[in-house]
């Protein structure tokens, strides 16, 4: 029996990353795009679950979204919600398949070509391999489990465990939810329920509290993977402890109900218990998220006010759990760089305005954050080559590269007072100025767009025209004035100076914005 349940452990690790690496940056795309509301969050946060068997793939994707600031917290929550209910597939697989219909020896084919598919074959297709093993291993370890579960008939009863009482019910989720901790997977403890209460191991009632339980856990191992994380990752965790308590509490309640029913009402679903189990594990995951649906919006205004934003780190929204999707890590590394850059542009404006210059700990911040966001993006996974999400990488390690050429420009403060001490210098560094200020304005609001990137390249390149007439009348008036080579050295630093500051600014903005565009395009058309 345990063997059997190591079998499937281990066919739902390979499956299920396996059909990870299938879907790609397409499923995470299509993820972000179809979710508008938390209603449309929890549908498709089941559906995705489904799909690639994982609810933490999901729930770390959604927390990815909120940092990117792609989706609003409301709507990862939906998501989140709603991954509770896809992972009630595999219960349904293995009631269907593999207990009421045996096909032992179909999957007993299925890990053969698998194998060699996986051996032989490359990209989708071999992974495609690995997630017919996968598949395959699954429902042998049930077929061995099933095995092991009639070796114990007449010695295992139901009277072997706690009765059908409200203490033995409370004993039974207390038991599944130390199921769920040890094997760090609600489904193999579902998976061996359904098989027990098919062998007749366990009842229907004492399977139903032990499935309760196993539900509850799964949050609670979810939140454990946000210890140490950002803001929203704690809130996205606790958040879902809360919501699988309220649902374990009214499935407590829900399950007598449904014992009269399958037992009394309806015969035919208590002559089945394996069906009967399944469908109580999919009605009170879906009865749950559409109780909750409706009031959303407070719980979300409760999760805030239990985990207030403090962060103000400039790389908050990194969170090394979202290193391990090149899509999520990209996401928030672009977040991470849009605020480095606007606080870069508040330096360039205190730089060339009259005041002059910001404080050396606003210089320390922007250094530090800009080395935090390259070494998160340089060890994140990578993406596949000549994806989009690979391209993206590129523009990001762009972005940083002239976020840290700026730095070093703007650490030269004499030469940033030239400017602004020369007539001619001051009026040309206007436009930059000002192009600055609407970029940071608009990188602190709450869009992911970034200023026009015209203004900036208008500013440049007149800093750039004037760059040679400036040079040629400073000289003059050099001579005329009896000007030292020192001062005239120092002017003509200056206009370089300023030239290049408004180059590294309009390279950041277009880089910037091309990373926006690619966002706003990945919400309303998948990446493939």
């Amino acid at each position: 029996m345990l063997g059997a349940v190591g079998l499937f452990l281990l066919g739902m690790g390979l499956m299920t990353r396996s059909l990870q690496a299938m879907a790609g940056p397409s499923l995470r795309r299509i993820l972000a795009r179809v979710t508008r509301s938390p209603a449309s969050g929890a549908l498709a946060g089941s559906v995705t679950t489904a799909i690639v068997q994982s609810s933490s793939a999901t729930t770390i994707a959604a927390v990815g979204f909120v940092g990117a600031g792609l989706l609003t917290f409301p709507q990862a929550l939906g998501i989140v919600f709603g991954a509770n209910i896809g992972t009630t597939l595999t219960g349904w697989l293995v009631a269907l398949l593999g207990l009421k219909f045996g096909i032992t020896q179909l999957v007993a084919i299925m890990i053969f070509v698998g194998a060699l598919l996986r051996a032989f074959a490359r990209g989708r297709v071999a992974e495609f391999g690995l997630a017919c093993a996968g598949f395959g291993l699954v429902f042998l370890g049930i077929d061995v489990l099933r095995e092991g579960l009639e070796g114990l008939e007449g010695g295992v009863t139901p009277e072997s465990f706690p009765p059908d009482t409200g203490y033995g019910r409370l004993l039974l989720v207390l038991i599944g939810m130390g199921i769920t901790l040890v094997t760090q997977s609600s489904s193999a403890g579902v998976a061996t329920a359904l098989t027990a209460v098919h062998s007749g191991t366990i009842s229907l009632a004492q399977a139903g509290a032990l499935v309760i339980g196993m539900d509850i856990s799964t949050a609670f191992s979810a939140a454990l993977a946000t210890v140490g994380g950002n803001l929203q990752a704690r809130r996205t965790g606790f958040a879902h402890v809360v919501f699988n308590l309220l649902t374990g509490v009214g499935a407590i309640l829900l399950l007598s109900p449904f014992l009269w029913l399958a037992n009394d009402a309806v015969p035919s679903l208590g002559a089945n218990p394996e069906i009967a189990l399944a469908a109580f594990h999919t009605a009170f995951n879906l009865l749950g998220v559409v109780a909750v649906l409706p009031f959303a919006a407070p719980f979300t205004r409760l999760m805030e006010r239990l985990f207030p934003e403090r962060e103000q780190r400039l790389t908050r929204a990194l969170d090394r759990r979202l290193a391990e999707d090149p899509g999520n890590a990209i996401d928030a590394a672009a977040t991470a760089s849009r605020a480095i850059a606007a606080r870069m542009f508040e330096r360039v404006c205190a730089a060339l305005d009259s005041g002059g210059g910001v404080g050396e700990g606003a210089e320390t911040e922007t250094r530090a954050a800009i080395r935090e966001v390259r070494k998160f993006v340089t060890e994140s996974a990578l993406p596949r080559e000549g994806s989009a999400d690979m391209k993206r990488r590129l523009r990001v390690f762009h972005v940083l590269d002239h976020l840290a050429r700026l730095e070093r420009r703007l650490a030269q403060t004499e030469r940033a007072a030239a400017v602004r001490e020369d007539d001619d210098l001051a009026r040309t560094a206007r436009a930059l100025r000002e192009a600055a200020k609407s970029g940071r304005e608009i990188l602190e609001s709450d869009h992911t767009d970034v200023a026009s990137v015209r203004p900036f390249e208008q500013a440049w390149r007149s800093a750039a025209d004037t760059g040679d007439e400036f040079r040629q009348l400073a000289i003059q008036r050099a001579q005329v004035a009896g000007t030292s080579l020192e001062e005239l050295g120092v002017k003509l630093d200056a206009s370089r100076w300023l030239r290049r500051v408004g180059h590294h600014c309009w390279r950041i903005a277009r880089h910037l914005d091309k990373l926006s565009a690619t966002e706003e395009r990945a919400k309303q058309t998948p990446t493939t």
